[in-house]
């Protein structure tokens, strides 16, 4: 064995992580590095380029707070721990308050089994022709970077939609429930400015991992401040079909865009 090969084994031993949450953090601290790599790269013509993606005319570029660590600010938005890349900034901007109305509504569940569980996972809203509603057709295309992936056809098939279990009642599409505070905020309050002038009776359909509605003791409390009782609750893990459903704006978009927030603060004050 030459001494080359030897100095190379030696050294890949060194650097081989000794178990596995060893490697987890150097992992974590590579992508760390890389996204401020990428956050520092950034030069005027990338932010130019961001211009038509804010509603003000000059997007600035992002001011880096001294006095607290990984903290920027780009215009209204500021961001913690890392910085997005210039063309994945999410945009603030006033969406309406309107909710649409669908008959015979298929609402493709969380899961398929066409569907890599690990790396892909679905959840949709499409008409009674069985299309899929734009705003999913837009998240979708915007989100297909991350993993998992969203995953959802722009047209389901009518042997899909016969074989979703049905709803025979009116149902208020909420989103993903989450078990996490701030994704539960954001996420799965996101078209909830249409509770109050919601029939009381309706179900509130969401997104999940399991049919049945455990909600953490944060979600009970703020669903009860809703006066939502849990028994309305209803969660899509497959396929479903209703015979109506609301589809209230959503205000917010991970990642993407959000209302400034009104709606938010009109359910706090109510």
């Amino acid at each position: 064995m030459s001494v080359s090969t030897k100095k190379a084994q030696m050294t890949d031993r060194d650097t081989t992580p000794k178990n596995p949450r060893q490697a987890q953090r150097r992992k974590q601290r590579l992508l760390r590095h890389q996204a401020l790599a990428a956050g520092r790269s950034l030069n005027p013509l990338e932010w130019e380029e961001l211009s038509h993606g804010f509603r003000s005319p000059k997007p600035e570029p992002p001011i880096k707070d001294q006095s607290i660590p990984r903290k920027w600010t780009v215009g209204e938005l500021t961001y913690f721990h890392r910085l997005p890349k210039a063309a994945h900034l999410p945009v603030v901007e006033s969406i309406p308050l309107t909710a649409e109305p669908i008959s015979s509504a298929f609402v493709s569940g969380q899961r398929h089994p066409t569907l890599p569980p690990k790396t892909h996972y679905s959840g949709a809203v499409y008409r009674d022709d069985r299309k899929i509603v734009s705003e999913f057709l837009e998240y979708d295309s915007l989100t297909g970077h991350r993993v998992p992936r969203r995953d959802n056809p722009q047209e389901v098939e009518m042997l899909r939609v016969k074989q979703a279990a049905r709803i025979d009642r009116t149902c208020i599409y909420m989103g993903p429930l989450s078990r996490h505070f701030g994704h539960f905020l954001l996420e799965s309050l996101q078209r909830a400015w249409y509770l109050m002038q919601a029939d009381p009776t309706s179900l509130l359909l969401f997104h999940g991992h399991s049919e049945q509605v455990n909600l953490t003791s944060f979600a009970r409390i703020i669903f009860s401040a809703l006066d939502v009782d849990p028994a309305r609750i209803r969660i899509a893990v497959n396929d479903v079909q209703v015979s109506r459903l609301i589809l209230p704006a959503s205000q917010f978009w991970q990642g993407i865009k959000a209302s400034p927030g009104s709606y938010g603060r009109k359910l706090v004050t109510v």
